[in-house]
């Protein structure tokens, strides 16, 4: 009598293991090998959609950068006395 296959728990998955035999033909190993893994087909990604995309990131961008030169113009607008911070730091002491 030959050995008995050793089972091995591969992800939930039992794999027979004969010793001294040949695993079988590449076309069954690839077979095997889909069912243990996760295969996921790749799908190709639209370029139109991608370049929508960025257009639209460019354009966000550019409208948080205007609004935070805006912000800073406004702020620049603001006259603050030098007295003025003098006595909020001494109320910080």
């Amino acid at each position: 009598m030959g050995a008995e296959p050793e089972v091995v728990d591969v992800d939930d998955a039992e794999v027979e293991i004969e010793e001294g035999k040949p695993q079988g033909s590449g076309k069954d190993e690839s077979k095997a090998m889909d069912k243990i893994t996760d295969h996921v087909n790749d799908s190709e990604i639209d370029a139109s959609k991608v370049q929508d995309a960025m257009l639209k990131l460019a354009k966000a961008t550019q409208e948080d950068k205007k609004k935070e030169l805006e912000r800073d113009r406004e702020l620049a607008k603001v006259k603050v006395n030098p007295e003025d911070i003098t006595v909020i730091a001494q109320q910080f002491e």
